[in-house]
């Protein structure tokens, strides 16, 4: 009996043959590790890509709460002075404070620099008249020490 080799890549030495030939491996074994290798590259693909825009999405609905509770302070600060200004207190000390105004038997106290405390009339309390607005650019640039 004469033994018939299995196969012709059995007779070629080591050397010559294919990484697939020296493992036994068919084509049809080839493409089915290909195509399963890349179904895994793109499932590895997909899988990071979802869990890169859940941490941007997270990242910026954190940032959002923060500027939400920023404002929320902000506008109790604001609802709060308003509140304030309604008051009878603050409407009473920005009419003596704008238009200088005073009680009866009040005496208004006037401080400058150093000067000692002097007692003023409502007359004498009124500031000074501005001087003219190119003296004061004048003074602000060319007075300086």
């Amino acid at each position: 009996m004469s033994e018939t080799p299995a196969s012709d890549h059995e007779l070629l030495p080591l050397e010559r043959q294919s990484i697939w030939q020296r493992f036994r491996v068919q084509s049809k074994d080839v493409i089915t590790f290909g195509v399963v290798l890349a179904f895994g590259a793109y499932l590895l693909y997909s899988v990071s890509v979802s869990i890169i825009s859940n941490y941007r999405s997270q990242q910026e609905i954190g940032a959002a709460r923060d500027r939400i509770a920023e404002l929320k302070l902000e506008k109790e600060r604001l609802q709060s002075l308003l509140v304030y200004y309604d008051t009878s207190s603050y409407q009473e000390i920005e009419l003596r404070r704008r238009l200088l105004l005073k009680k009866p038997g009040e005496t208004v106290v006037a401080l400058q620099g150093d000067r000692p405390l002097t007692s003023l009339t409502t007359e004498e309390a009124k500031p000074p008249p501005a001087e003219p607005a190119w003296r004061q650019w004048y003074s602000y640039y060319f007075s300086r020490p």
